[in-house]
């Protein structure tokens, strides 16, 4: 183990205590580049609008 890592630990475990060794997610907390929900909110009504007419210019055998 590296002395940054050491070091890392030791102040978890001095605010967090025993929780501090416990598993972690790696997942970001937010997506800076991620579409905002209004605009997915529009484009899901926009498609479920136009899904009847998307189904009739489907060709038979799909």
């Amino acid at each position: 183990m590296s002395k940054g890592w050491v070091s890392k630990l030791l102040t978890r475990y001095k605010v967090e205590g025993q929780a501090a060794f416990g598993p972690r997610s790696r997942r970001r907390e937010s997506s800076p580049t991620a579409i905002p929900d209004h605009v997915v909110e529009q484009i899901v009504r926009l498609r479920k609008d136009s899904g009847r007419v998307r189904a009739r210019c489907r060709p038979a055998h799909l």
